[in-house]
């Protein structure tokens, strides 16, 4: 029996009245897509020169003094030299050149880098950072499965949208350049999107306790890779609260918001003394002695309407494609097209959205735990430029499932009836782009001469 029409937003944003089809189905899709992703970066990975993705010297020097000698990294004076960074930068890392003092990411926690010392001593030696690369290529895959998770989380398990979503992320060249570099950001996007998808699960759960236990586990080993996956804690926490109360009230939702409050941060608190410990007890984040050792890098001028433009272009273009160290943007006519992509996707959800009646509010706890993560992760990165320069769209791939969420939704809205497969369509529309954009584009800037 054919499913019924949505009737009104309201249906949009819960998911009834969607275009289903079997899982198996999904399944099929899936696997192309994985191996659509494989392609993708493996041609972005070939394409780029060794050291010519952003921060992979500093990353690679961590991994290779765990691998080599077993001891977590100290950042001290002179791991970050501007100069020699630039002089390397703009003579495209010559192999007679040493990225030996390169070492400026030592104050990130640990967790990536003890995964990925095994891949390093495996290799061999003149193979190692494509290892590496390939390691983060396998870790985006993964991101991409629980995007697909979260996806039917949102949608539904037999819906279309739900294989739209980890599309949409497959659709960006950035996202599937970033996965082929050397960067502990492969493992924080993992760990933030399967955070998202079991705060999803945890909000209608009728096992919250289970899901606090996993949660908590995910959030501490987010902790333990990137300070900015801090975000997810106050959002998983309430997720796993608000799903408890549903069931058991009050001292249910305080017991599930203590378990993973007690995981993650039982998890973290090794590395906070271990900081505290080397960089002394007033610096366990080691951001003070981060700020000491970069003190030369470009600054924050101040809240003017040129630096503020600049910001907003610098990391519109630079989610979408922006290779190398930020050196290589494409045809302007290209974020156009991604810009028009957009701007369709919050049309839709804008309207969807006007339909929603207030009697369903409390039916869309899924999507406020969503819109946390995305506007969480904008709030870290425009607090991180309040200090220094980093207008990097990179920064919010954290989110990027919640962001995919959002825009699969509002194409769909706009796809009516056949909202599942017009957004499904829109989404492989921008993998055909991302596959434009790597042989058009990115080869050639990447591979062209310093």
């Amino acid at each position: 029996m054919r499913a019924p029409r949505p009737a009104s937003g309201e249906a949009a944003l819960d998911g009834r009245g969607a275009t289903r089809v079997a899982p198996r189905s999904h399944v099929i899709a899936l696997t192309t897509l994985l191996l659509t992703y494989l392609a993708l970066a493996s041609g972005y990975q070939a394409a780029t020169r060794a050291w010519d993705n952003p921060d992979e010297p500093a990353h690679f020097n961590y991994v290779r003094q765990v691998a080599e000698t077993g001891s977590l990294p100290v950042l001290q004076a002179g791991d970050w030299d501007g100069a020699l960074l630039e002089r390397l930068k703009s003579t495209r890392f010559p192999p007679t050149e040493s990225i030996d003092a390169i070492r400026y990411e030592s104050w990130q926690p640990p967790l990536y880098y003890v995964l990925a010392a095994p891949v390093y001593a495996a290799a061999p030696p003149a193979a190692r950072l494509a290892w590496l690369r390939f390691l983060d290529v396998l870790l985006g895959a993964g991101t991409l499965v629980a995007a697909y998770g979260v996806g039917r989380a949102l949608f539904g398990a037999a819906d279309w949208r739900a294989v739209a979503l980890p599309t949409t992320l497959v659709g960006i060249p950035m996202f599937t350049a970033m996965s082929a570099a050397l960067t502990n950001d492969a493992l924080a996007n993992l760990l933030a999107t399967v955070a998202t998808w079991v705060s999803l699960l945890a909000v209608r759960s009728a096992r919250p306790r289970r899901l606090a236990l996993v949660l908590g586990v995910v959030l501490g080993a987010g902790l333990l890779t990137k300070l900015t996956l801090l975000v997810f804690l106050p959002i998983g926490t309430t997720a796993a609260a608000w799903g408890a109360s549903r069931i058991g009230g009050r001292g249910a939702a305080v017991r599930a918001s203590g378990t993973v409050v007690g995981i993650a941060v039982g998890a973290w608190l090794p590395w906070l003394v271990r900081n505290a410990l080397t960089y002394g007890w007033n610096d366990p984040l080691a951001s003070r002695r981060h700020d000491l050792v970069v003190a030369e890098q470009a600054r924050f001028p101040g809240f003017t309407f040129e630096h503020l433009s600049y910001l907003a272009a610098t990391t519109f273009h630079s989610f979408w494609a922006q290779f190398g160290w930020m050196a290589f943007p494409v045809d302007d006519r290209l974020y156009g097209v991604w810009g028009a992509f957009a701007i369709a996707g919050c049309v839709g959800l804008v309207w969807a959205a006007i339909g929603t009646g207030r009697g369903r509010l409390l039916h869309l706890a899924p999507w406020f735990v969503t819109a946390a993560t995305v506007v969480g992760m904008l709030a870290a990165l425009g607090y991180y430029n309040l200090t220094y320069i980093q207008a990097q769209g990179r920064y919010l791939f954290p989110a990027g499932a919640g962001l995919a969420g959002f825009a699969v939704l509002g194409w769909a809205r706009l796809g009516g009836r056949y909202g599942g497969p017009v957004a499904l369509g829109t989404a492989a529309a921008l993998v055909v782009l991302n596959v434009l954009t790597l042989y058009r584009w990115a080869s050639p800037a990447l591979a062209g001469p310093p």
